[in-house]
């Protein structure tokens, strides 16, 4: 069979109107979509932010804190 005979899918497809018209649609959609997520993040990005130094403070409290516990220790064991 001679391949220039056979029916383009894609062409006809891409070719008709209505689906010119929702492709196009659902561009528009998609598009605005990610402008909306972009400006979601970069609005959430300063507490991001202040999420990681919250957390990070909080791992320097607890290795203070067990510094704490291990001195009181010492120092009890020194009085025993």
């Amino acid at each position: 069979m001679d391949q220039s005979k056979l029916l383009d899918l894609k062409s006809v497809v891409q070719s008709d109107s209505q689906f010119i018209k929702v492709n196009d649609r659902l561009n528009r959609i998609t598009g605005k979509l990610v402008q909306e997520v972009e400006s979601y993040s970069e609005n959430l990005l300063p507490f991001v932010k202040i999420y990681e130094e919250n957390i990070s403070q909080s791992k320097l409290d607890e290795d203070q804190i067990e510094l704490e516990i291990f001195r009181s220790l010492i120092v009890k064991y020194q009085q025993q």
